[in-house]
Formats: structure tokens, sequence, C-alpha cells
């Protein structure tokens, strides 16, 4: 100690000498749990370099970082310092899949403020919208022609969530379902695809049951669809579903899986056909 304080005192004003001293001398003290429990305060405070989006918890680094107490070969106790994965990565994570699927861009357009909202049936299917947003209990179904915002809206609650540090996760049904149907013969493979989508902590469904060239739903579809919205049902976990069927439509397809959606759905929408509410001839910053 000694010697290190002369080697500080060549480089070092007297105060500044004094003032390390003195905390160096606190920091001996301390017993290995404060150690820890310091160094875990101090890589907490760090800033890290992760972009895309300003989490407050662990200042954009990742992580988390705690105290653990563990044993060593030996059977003597020590404190380590562990780095826990802050809630942000699943936000973070779910961000990437967002930009790849082309959804980021329309989540810069296609928000509450830049909805248009002119006619009473727009006025009310904003309202519902913001209340879901703000209390995502329960569903959120909105079907119609397309045309009529309804992934103008579906996209502006899962930008307001993602803000709040939701979750929120894609489905385009026809693509994502065709993907779940191919892995079928990989069982390890398909379960980890469907799981995603049945645990995810908010799942947005965008055009549910839409078929290629007017196809019938087929019952493999519905299959794989009911694991989804079965395990969301009874874990009643906040679903947004876009749809240009009725709920009585999809009821028809199928029972089961349609009365699923219209008990769980205390948010519905429907916009009957009628091509004065088409807002693409009209508007193109309205999407369907």
């Amino acid at each position: 100690m000694d010697h290190i304080q002369e080697v500080m005192s060549r480089i070092l004003s007297p105060e500044k000498v004094a003032e390390l001293t003195e905390q160096a001398k606190k920091y001996s003290e301390l017993s290995p749990k404060e150690k820890a429990e310091d160094a875990v305060r101090v890589s907490n405070e760090l800033e890290g370099k992760l972009t895309g989006y300003d989490c407050a918890k662990c200042k954009n680094k990742g992580y988390i970082y705690r105290v653990e107490e563990r044993v060593d070969s030996y059977g003597k106790p020590y404190y380590a310092e562990i780095a826990c994965k802050c809630e942000c990565m699943r936000v973070r994570d779910e961000l990437r899949r967002i930009h790849n699927s082309g959804l980021s861009k329309l989540l810069k357009r296609y928000t509450f403020n830049a909805y248009e909202a002119t006619e009473d049936w727009q006025q009310y299917a904003l309202k519902e919208a913001c209340a879901f947003a703000k209390e995502p209990d329960g569903w959120f179904y909105y079907g119609g022609q397309p045309g009529c915002g309804k992934t103008h809206i579906c996209t502006a609650i899962v930008g307001y969530l993602l803000k709040q540090g939701r979750a929120a996760k894609y489905m385009l049904w026809q693509d994502d379902i065709t993907k779940i149907k191919q892995a079928v013969n990989d069982g390890e493979l398909y379960e980890a695809i469907i799981n995603s989508y049945k645990t995810a902590d908010i799942l947005y469904i965008d055009d549910f049951f839409k078929t290629r060239r007017g196809d019938f739903v087929s019952t493999a579809d519905v299959n794989a669809t009911f694991k989804i919205i079965n395990y969301r049902y009874n874990e009643e976990l906040p679903t947004i579903i876009s749809s240009e069927l009725s709920l009585q439509q999809i009821v028809e397809i199928d029972e089961a899986l349609g009365s699923r959606i219209a008990e769980m759905a205390n948010h519905k929408i429907f916009i009957e056909r009628d091509p004065k509410k088409n807002y693409r001839f009209r508007d193109k910053k309205v999407s369907k």
C-alpha cells in the first residue's frame, strides 16, 4: 500500500491521493458480498451500445447484473456477478423480426395520430383500438373489406405497445401458417415455431384465414391455427386479429375456433362491404 501511495503522490495532488486512499480503505473493509454488490452496481450503471430501442433498465446493454451466492469445489461459499438477460431483449428480438417482415415501415406510417377518422365508423374503430392499446386485456378483432383501415389500426396498436416495452409478435397468417405446416415432419422445429406464436406476450395475426386465389381454408390450416388460438384462449394472452371475414364466417369454417375468438374479443369491429369505404381509392395513407 505504501509503495502504491508513493507512486500516486508523484502523479496526483495530495488531495486526490488522500481521496483515493480513503476509498481503497473503505473497499478493503467491505465483506465479500458487499464487494460483489458494488461491482454489480458499477456494471449496471454502464451505458450499452444497443440501438433500435431505448431501455432505461439495462441502459441498452441487454443485460442486468445481480449477485448470486455460490459454492466452489471445496464447499466454500462465494458471491458471483451474474448477467441476466434484460426483458428488453424480447422487444429487440421482435423488432428485428418485424423489420425483416417489412412491418417496420408500416409502424412508422401507421400510427394513431396518422389515422384520419372523418367518418363515424372510423372514429369508432380508433376509439376501440386506443382503448385496447392502453389496456390490452382480452382480444382485439377487426374484420372487413380491403381498404377499410384494418392494417393501419392494428399496426398502430402494435406500435403503441412496443413503445410501452411489450413484445408484440407479428404473424402474417397466410405466409406463417404455411411455414408451420412445412415443418410438421420435424417435431422439434415444428414445436419451436408454433410455440413462438402460442406463448408470445402479445400476438398480432394479420389477414386471418386469407387464402390465395380464394381457395378454401384447409383442415391442416385450421388444425395448426387452432393450436395457437386455443393456447392463447386458455392462457388469456392478448391477441390482435385482422381479417376480411366476419366472426360468423370464421365460425362457419370452424365453430370451435371462431367461437373462441368471439368470446375473447372484447373489442370487435366489422366493416360491411361498401365501395365508399375502400380508402385505397381515395387516400393512400389508409391501409387495408
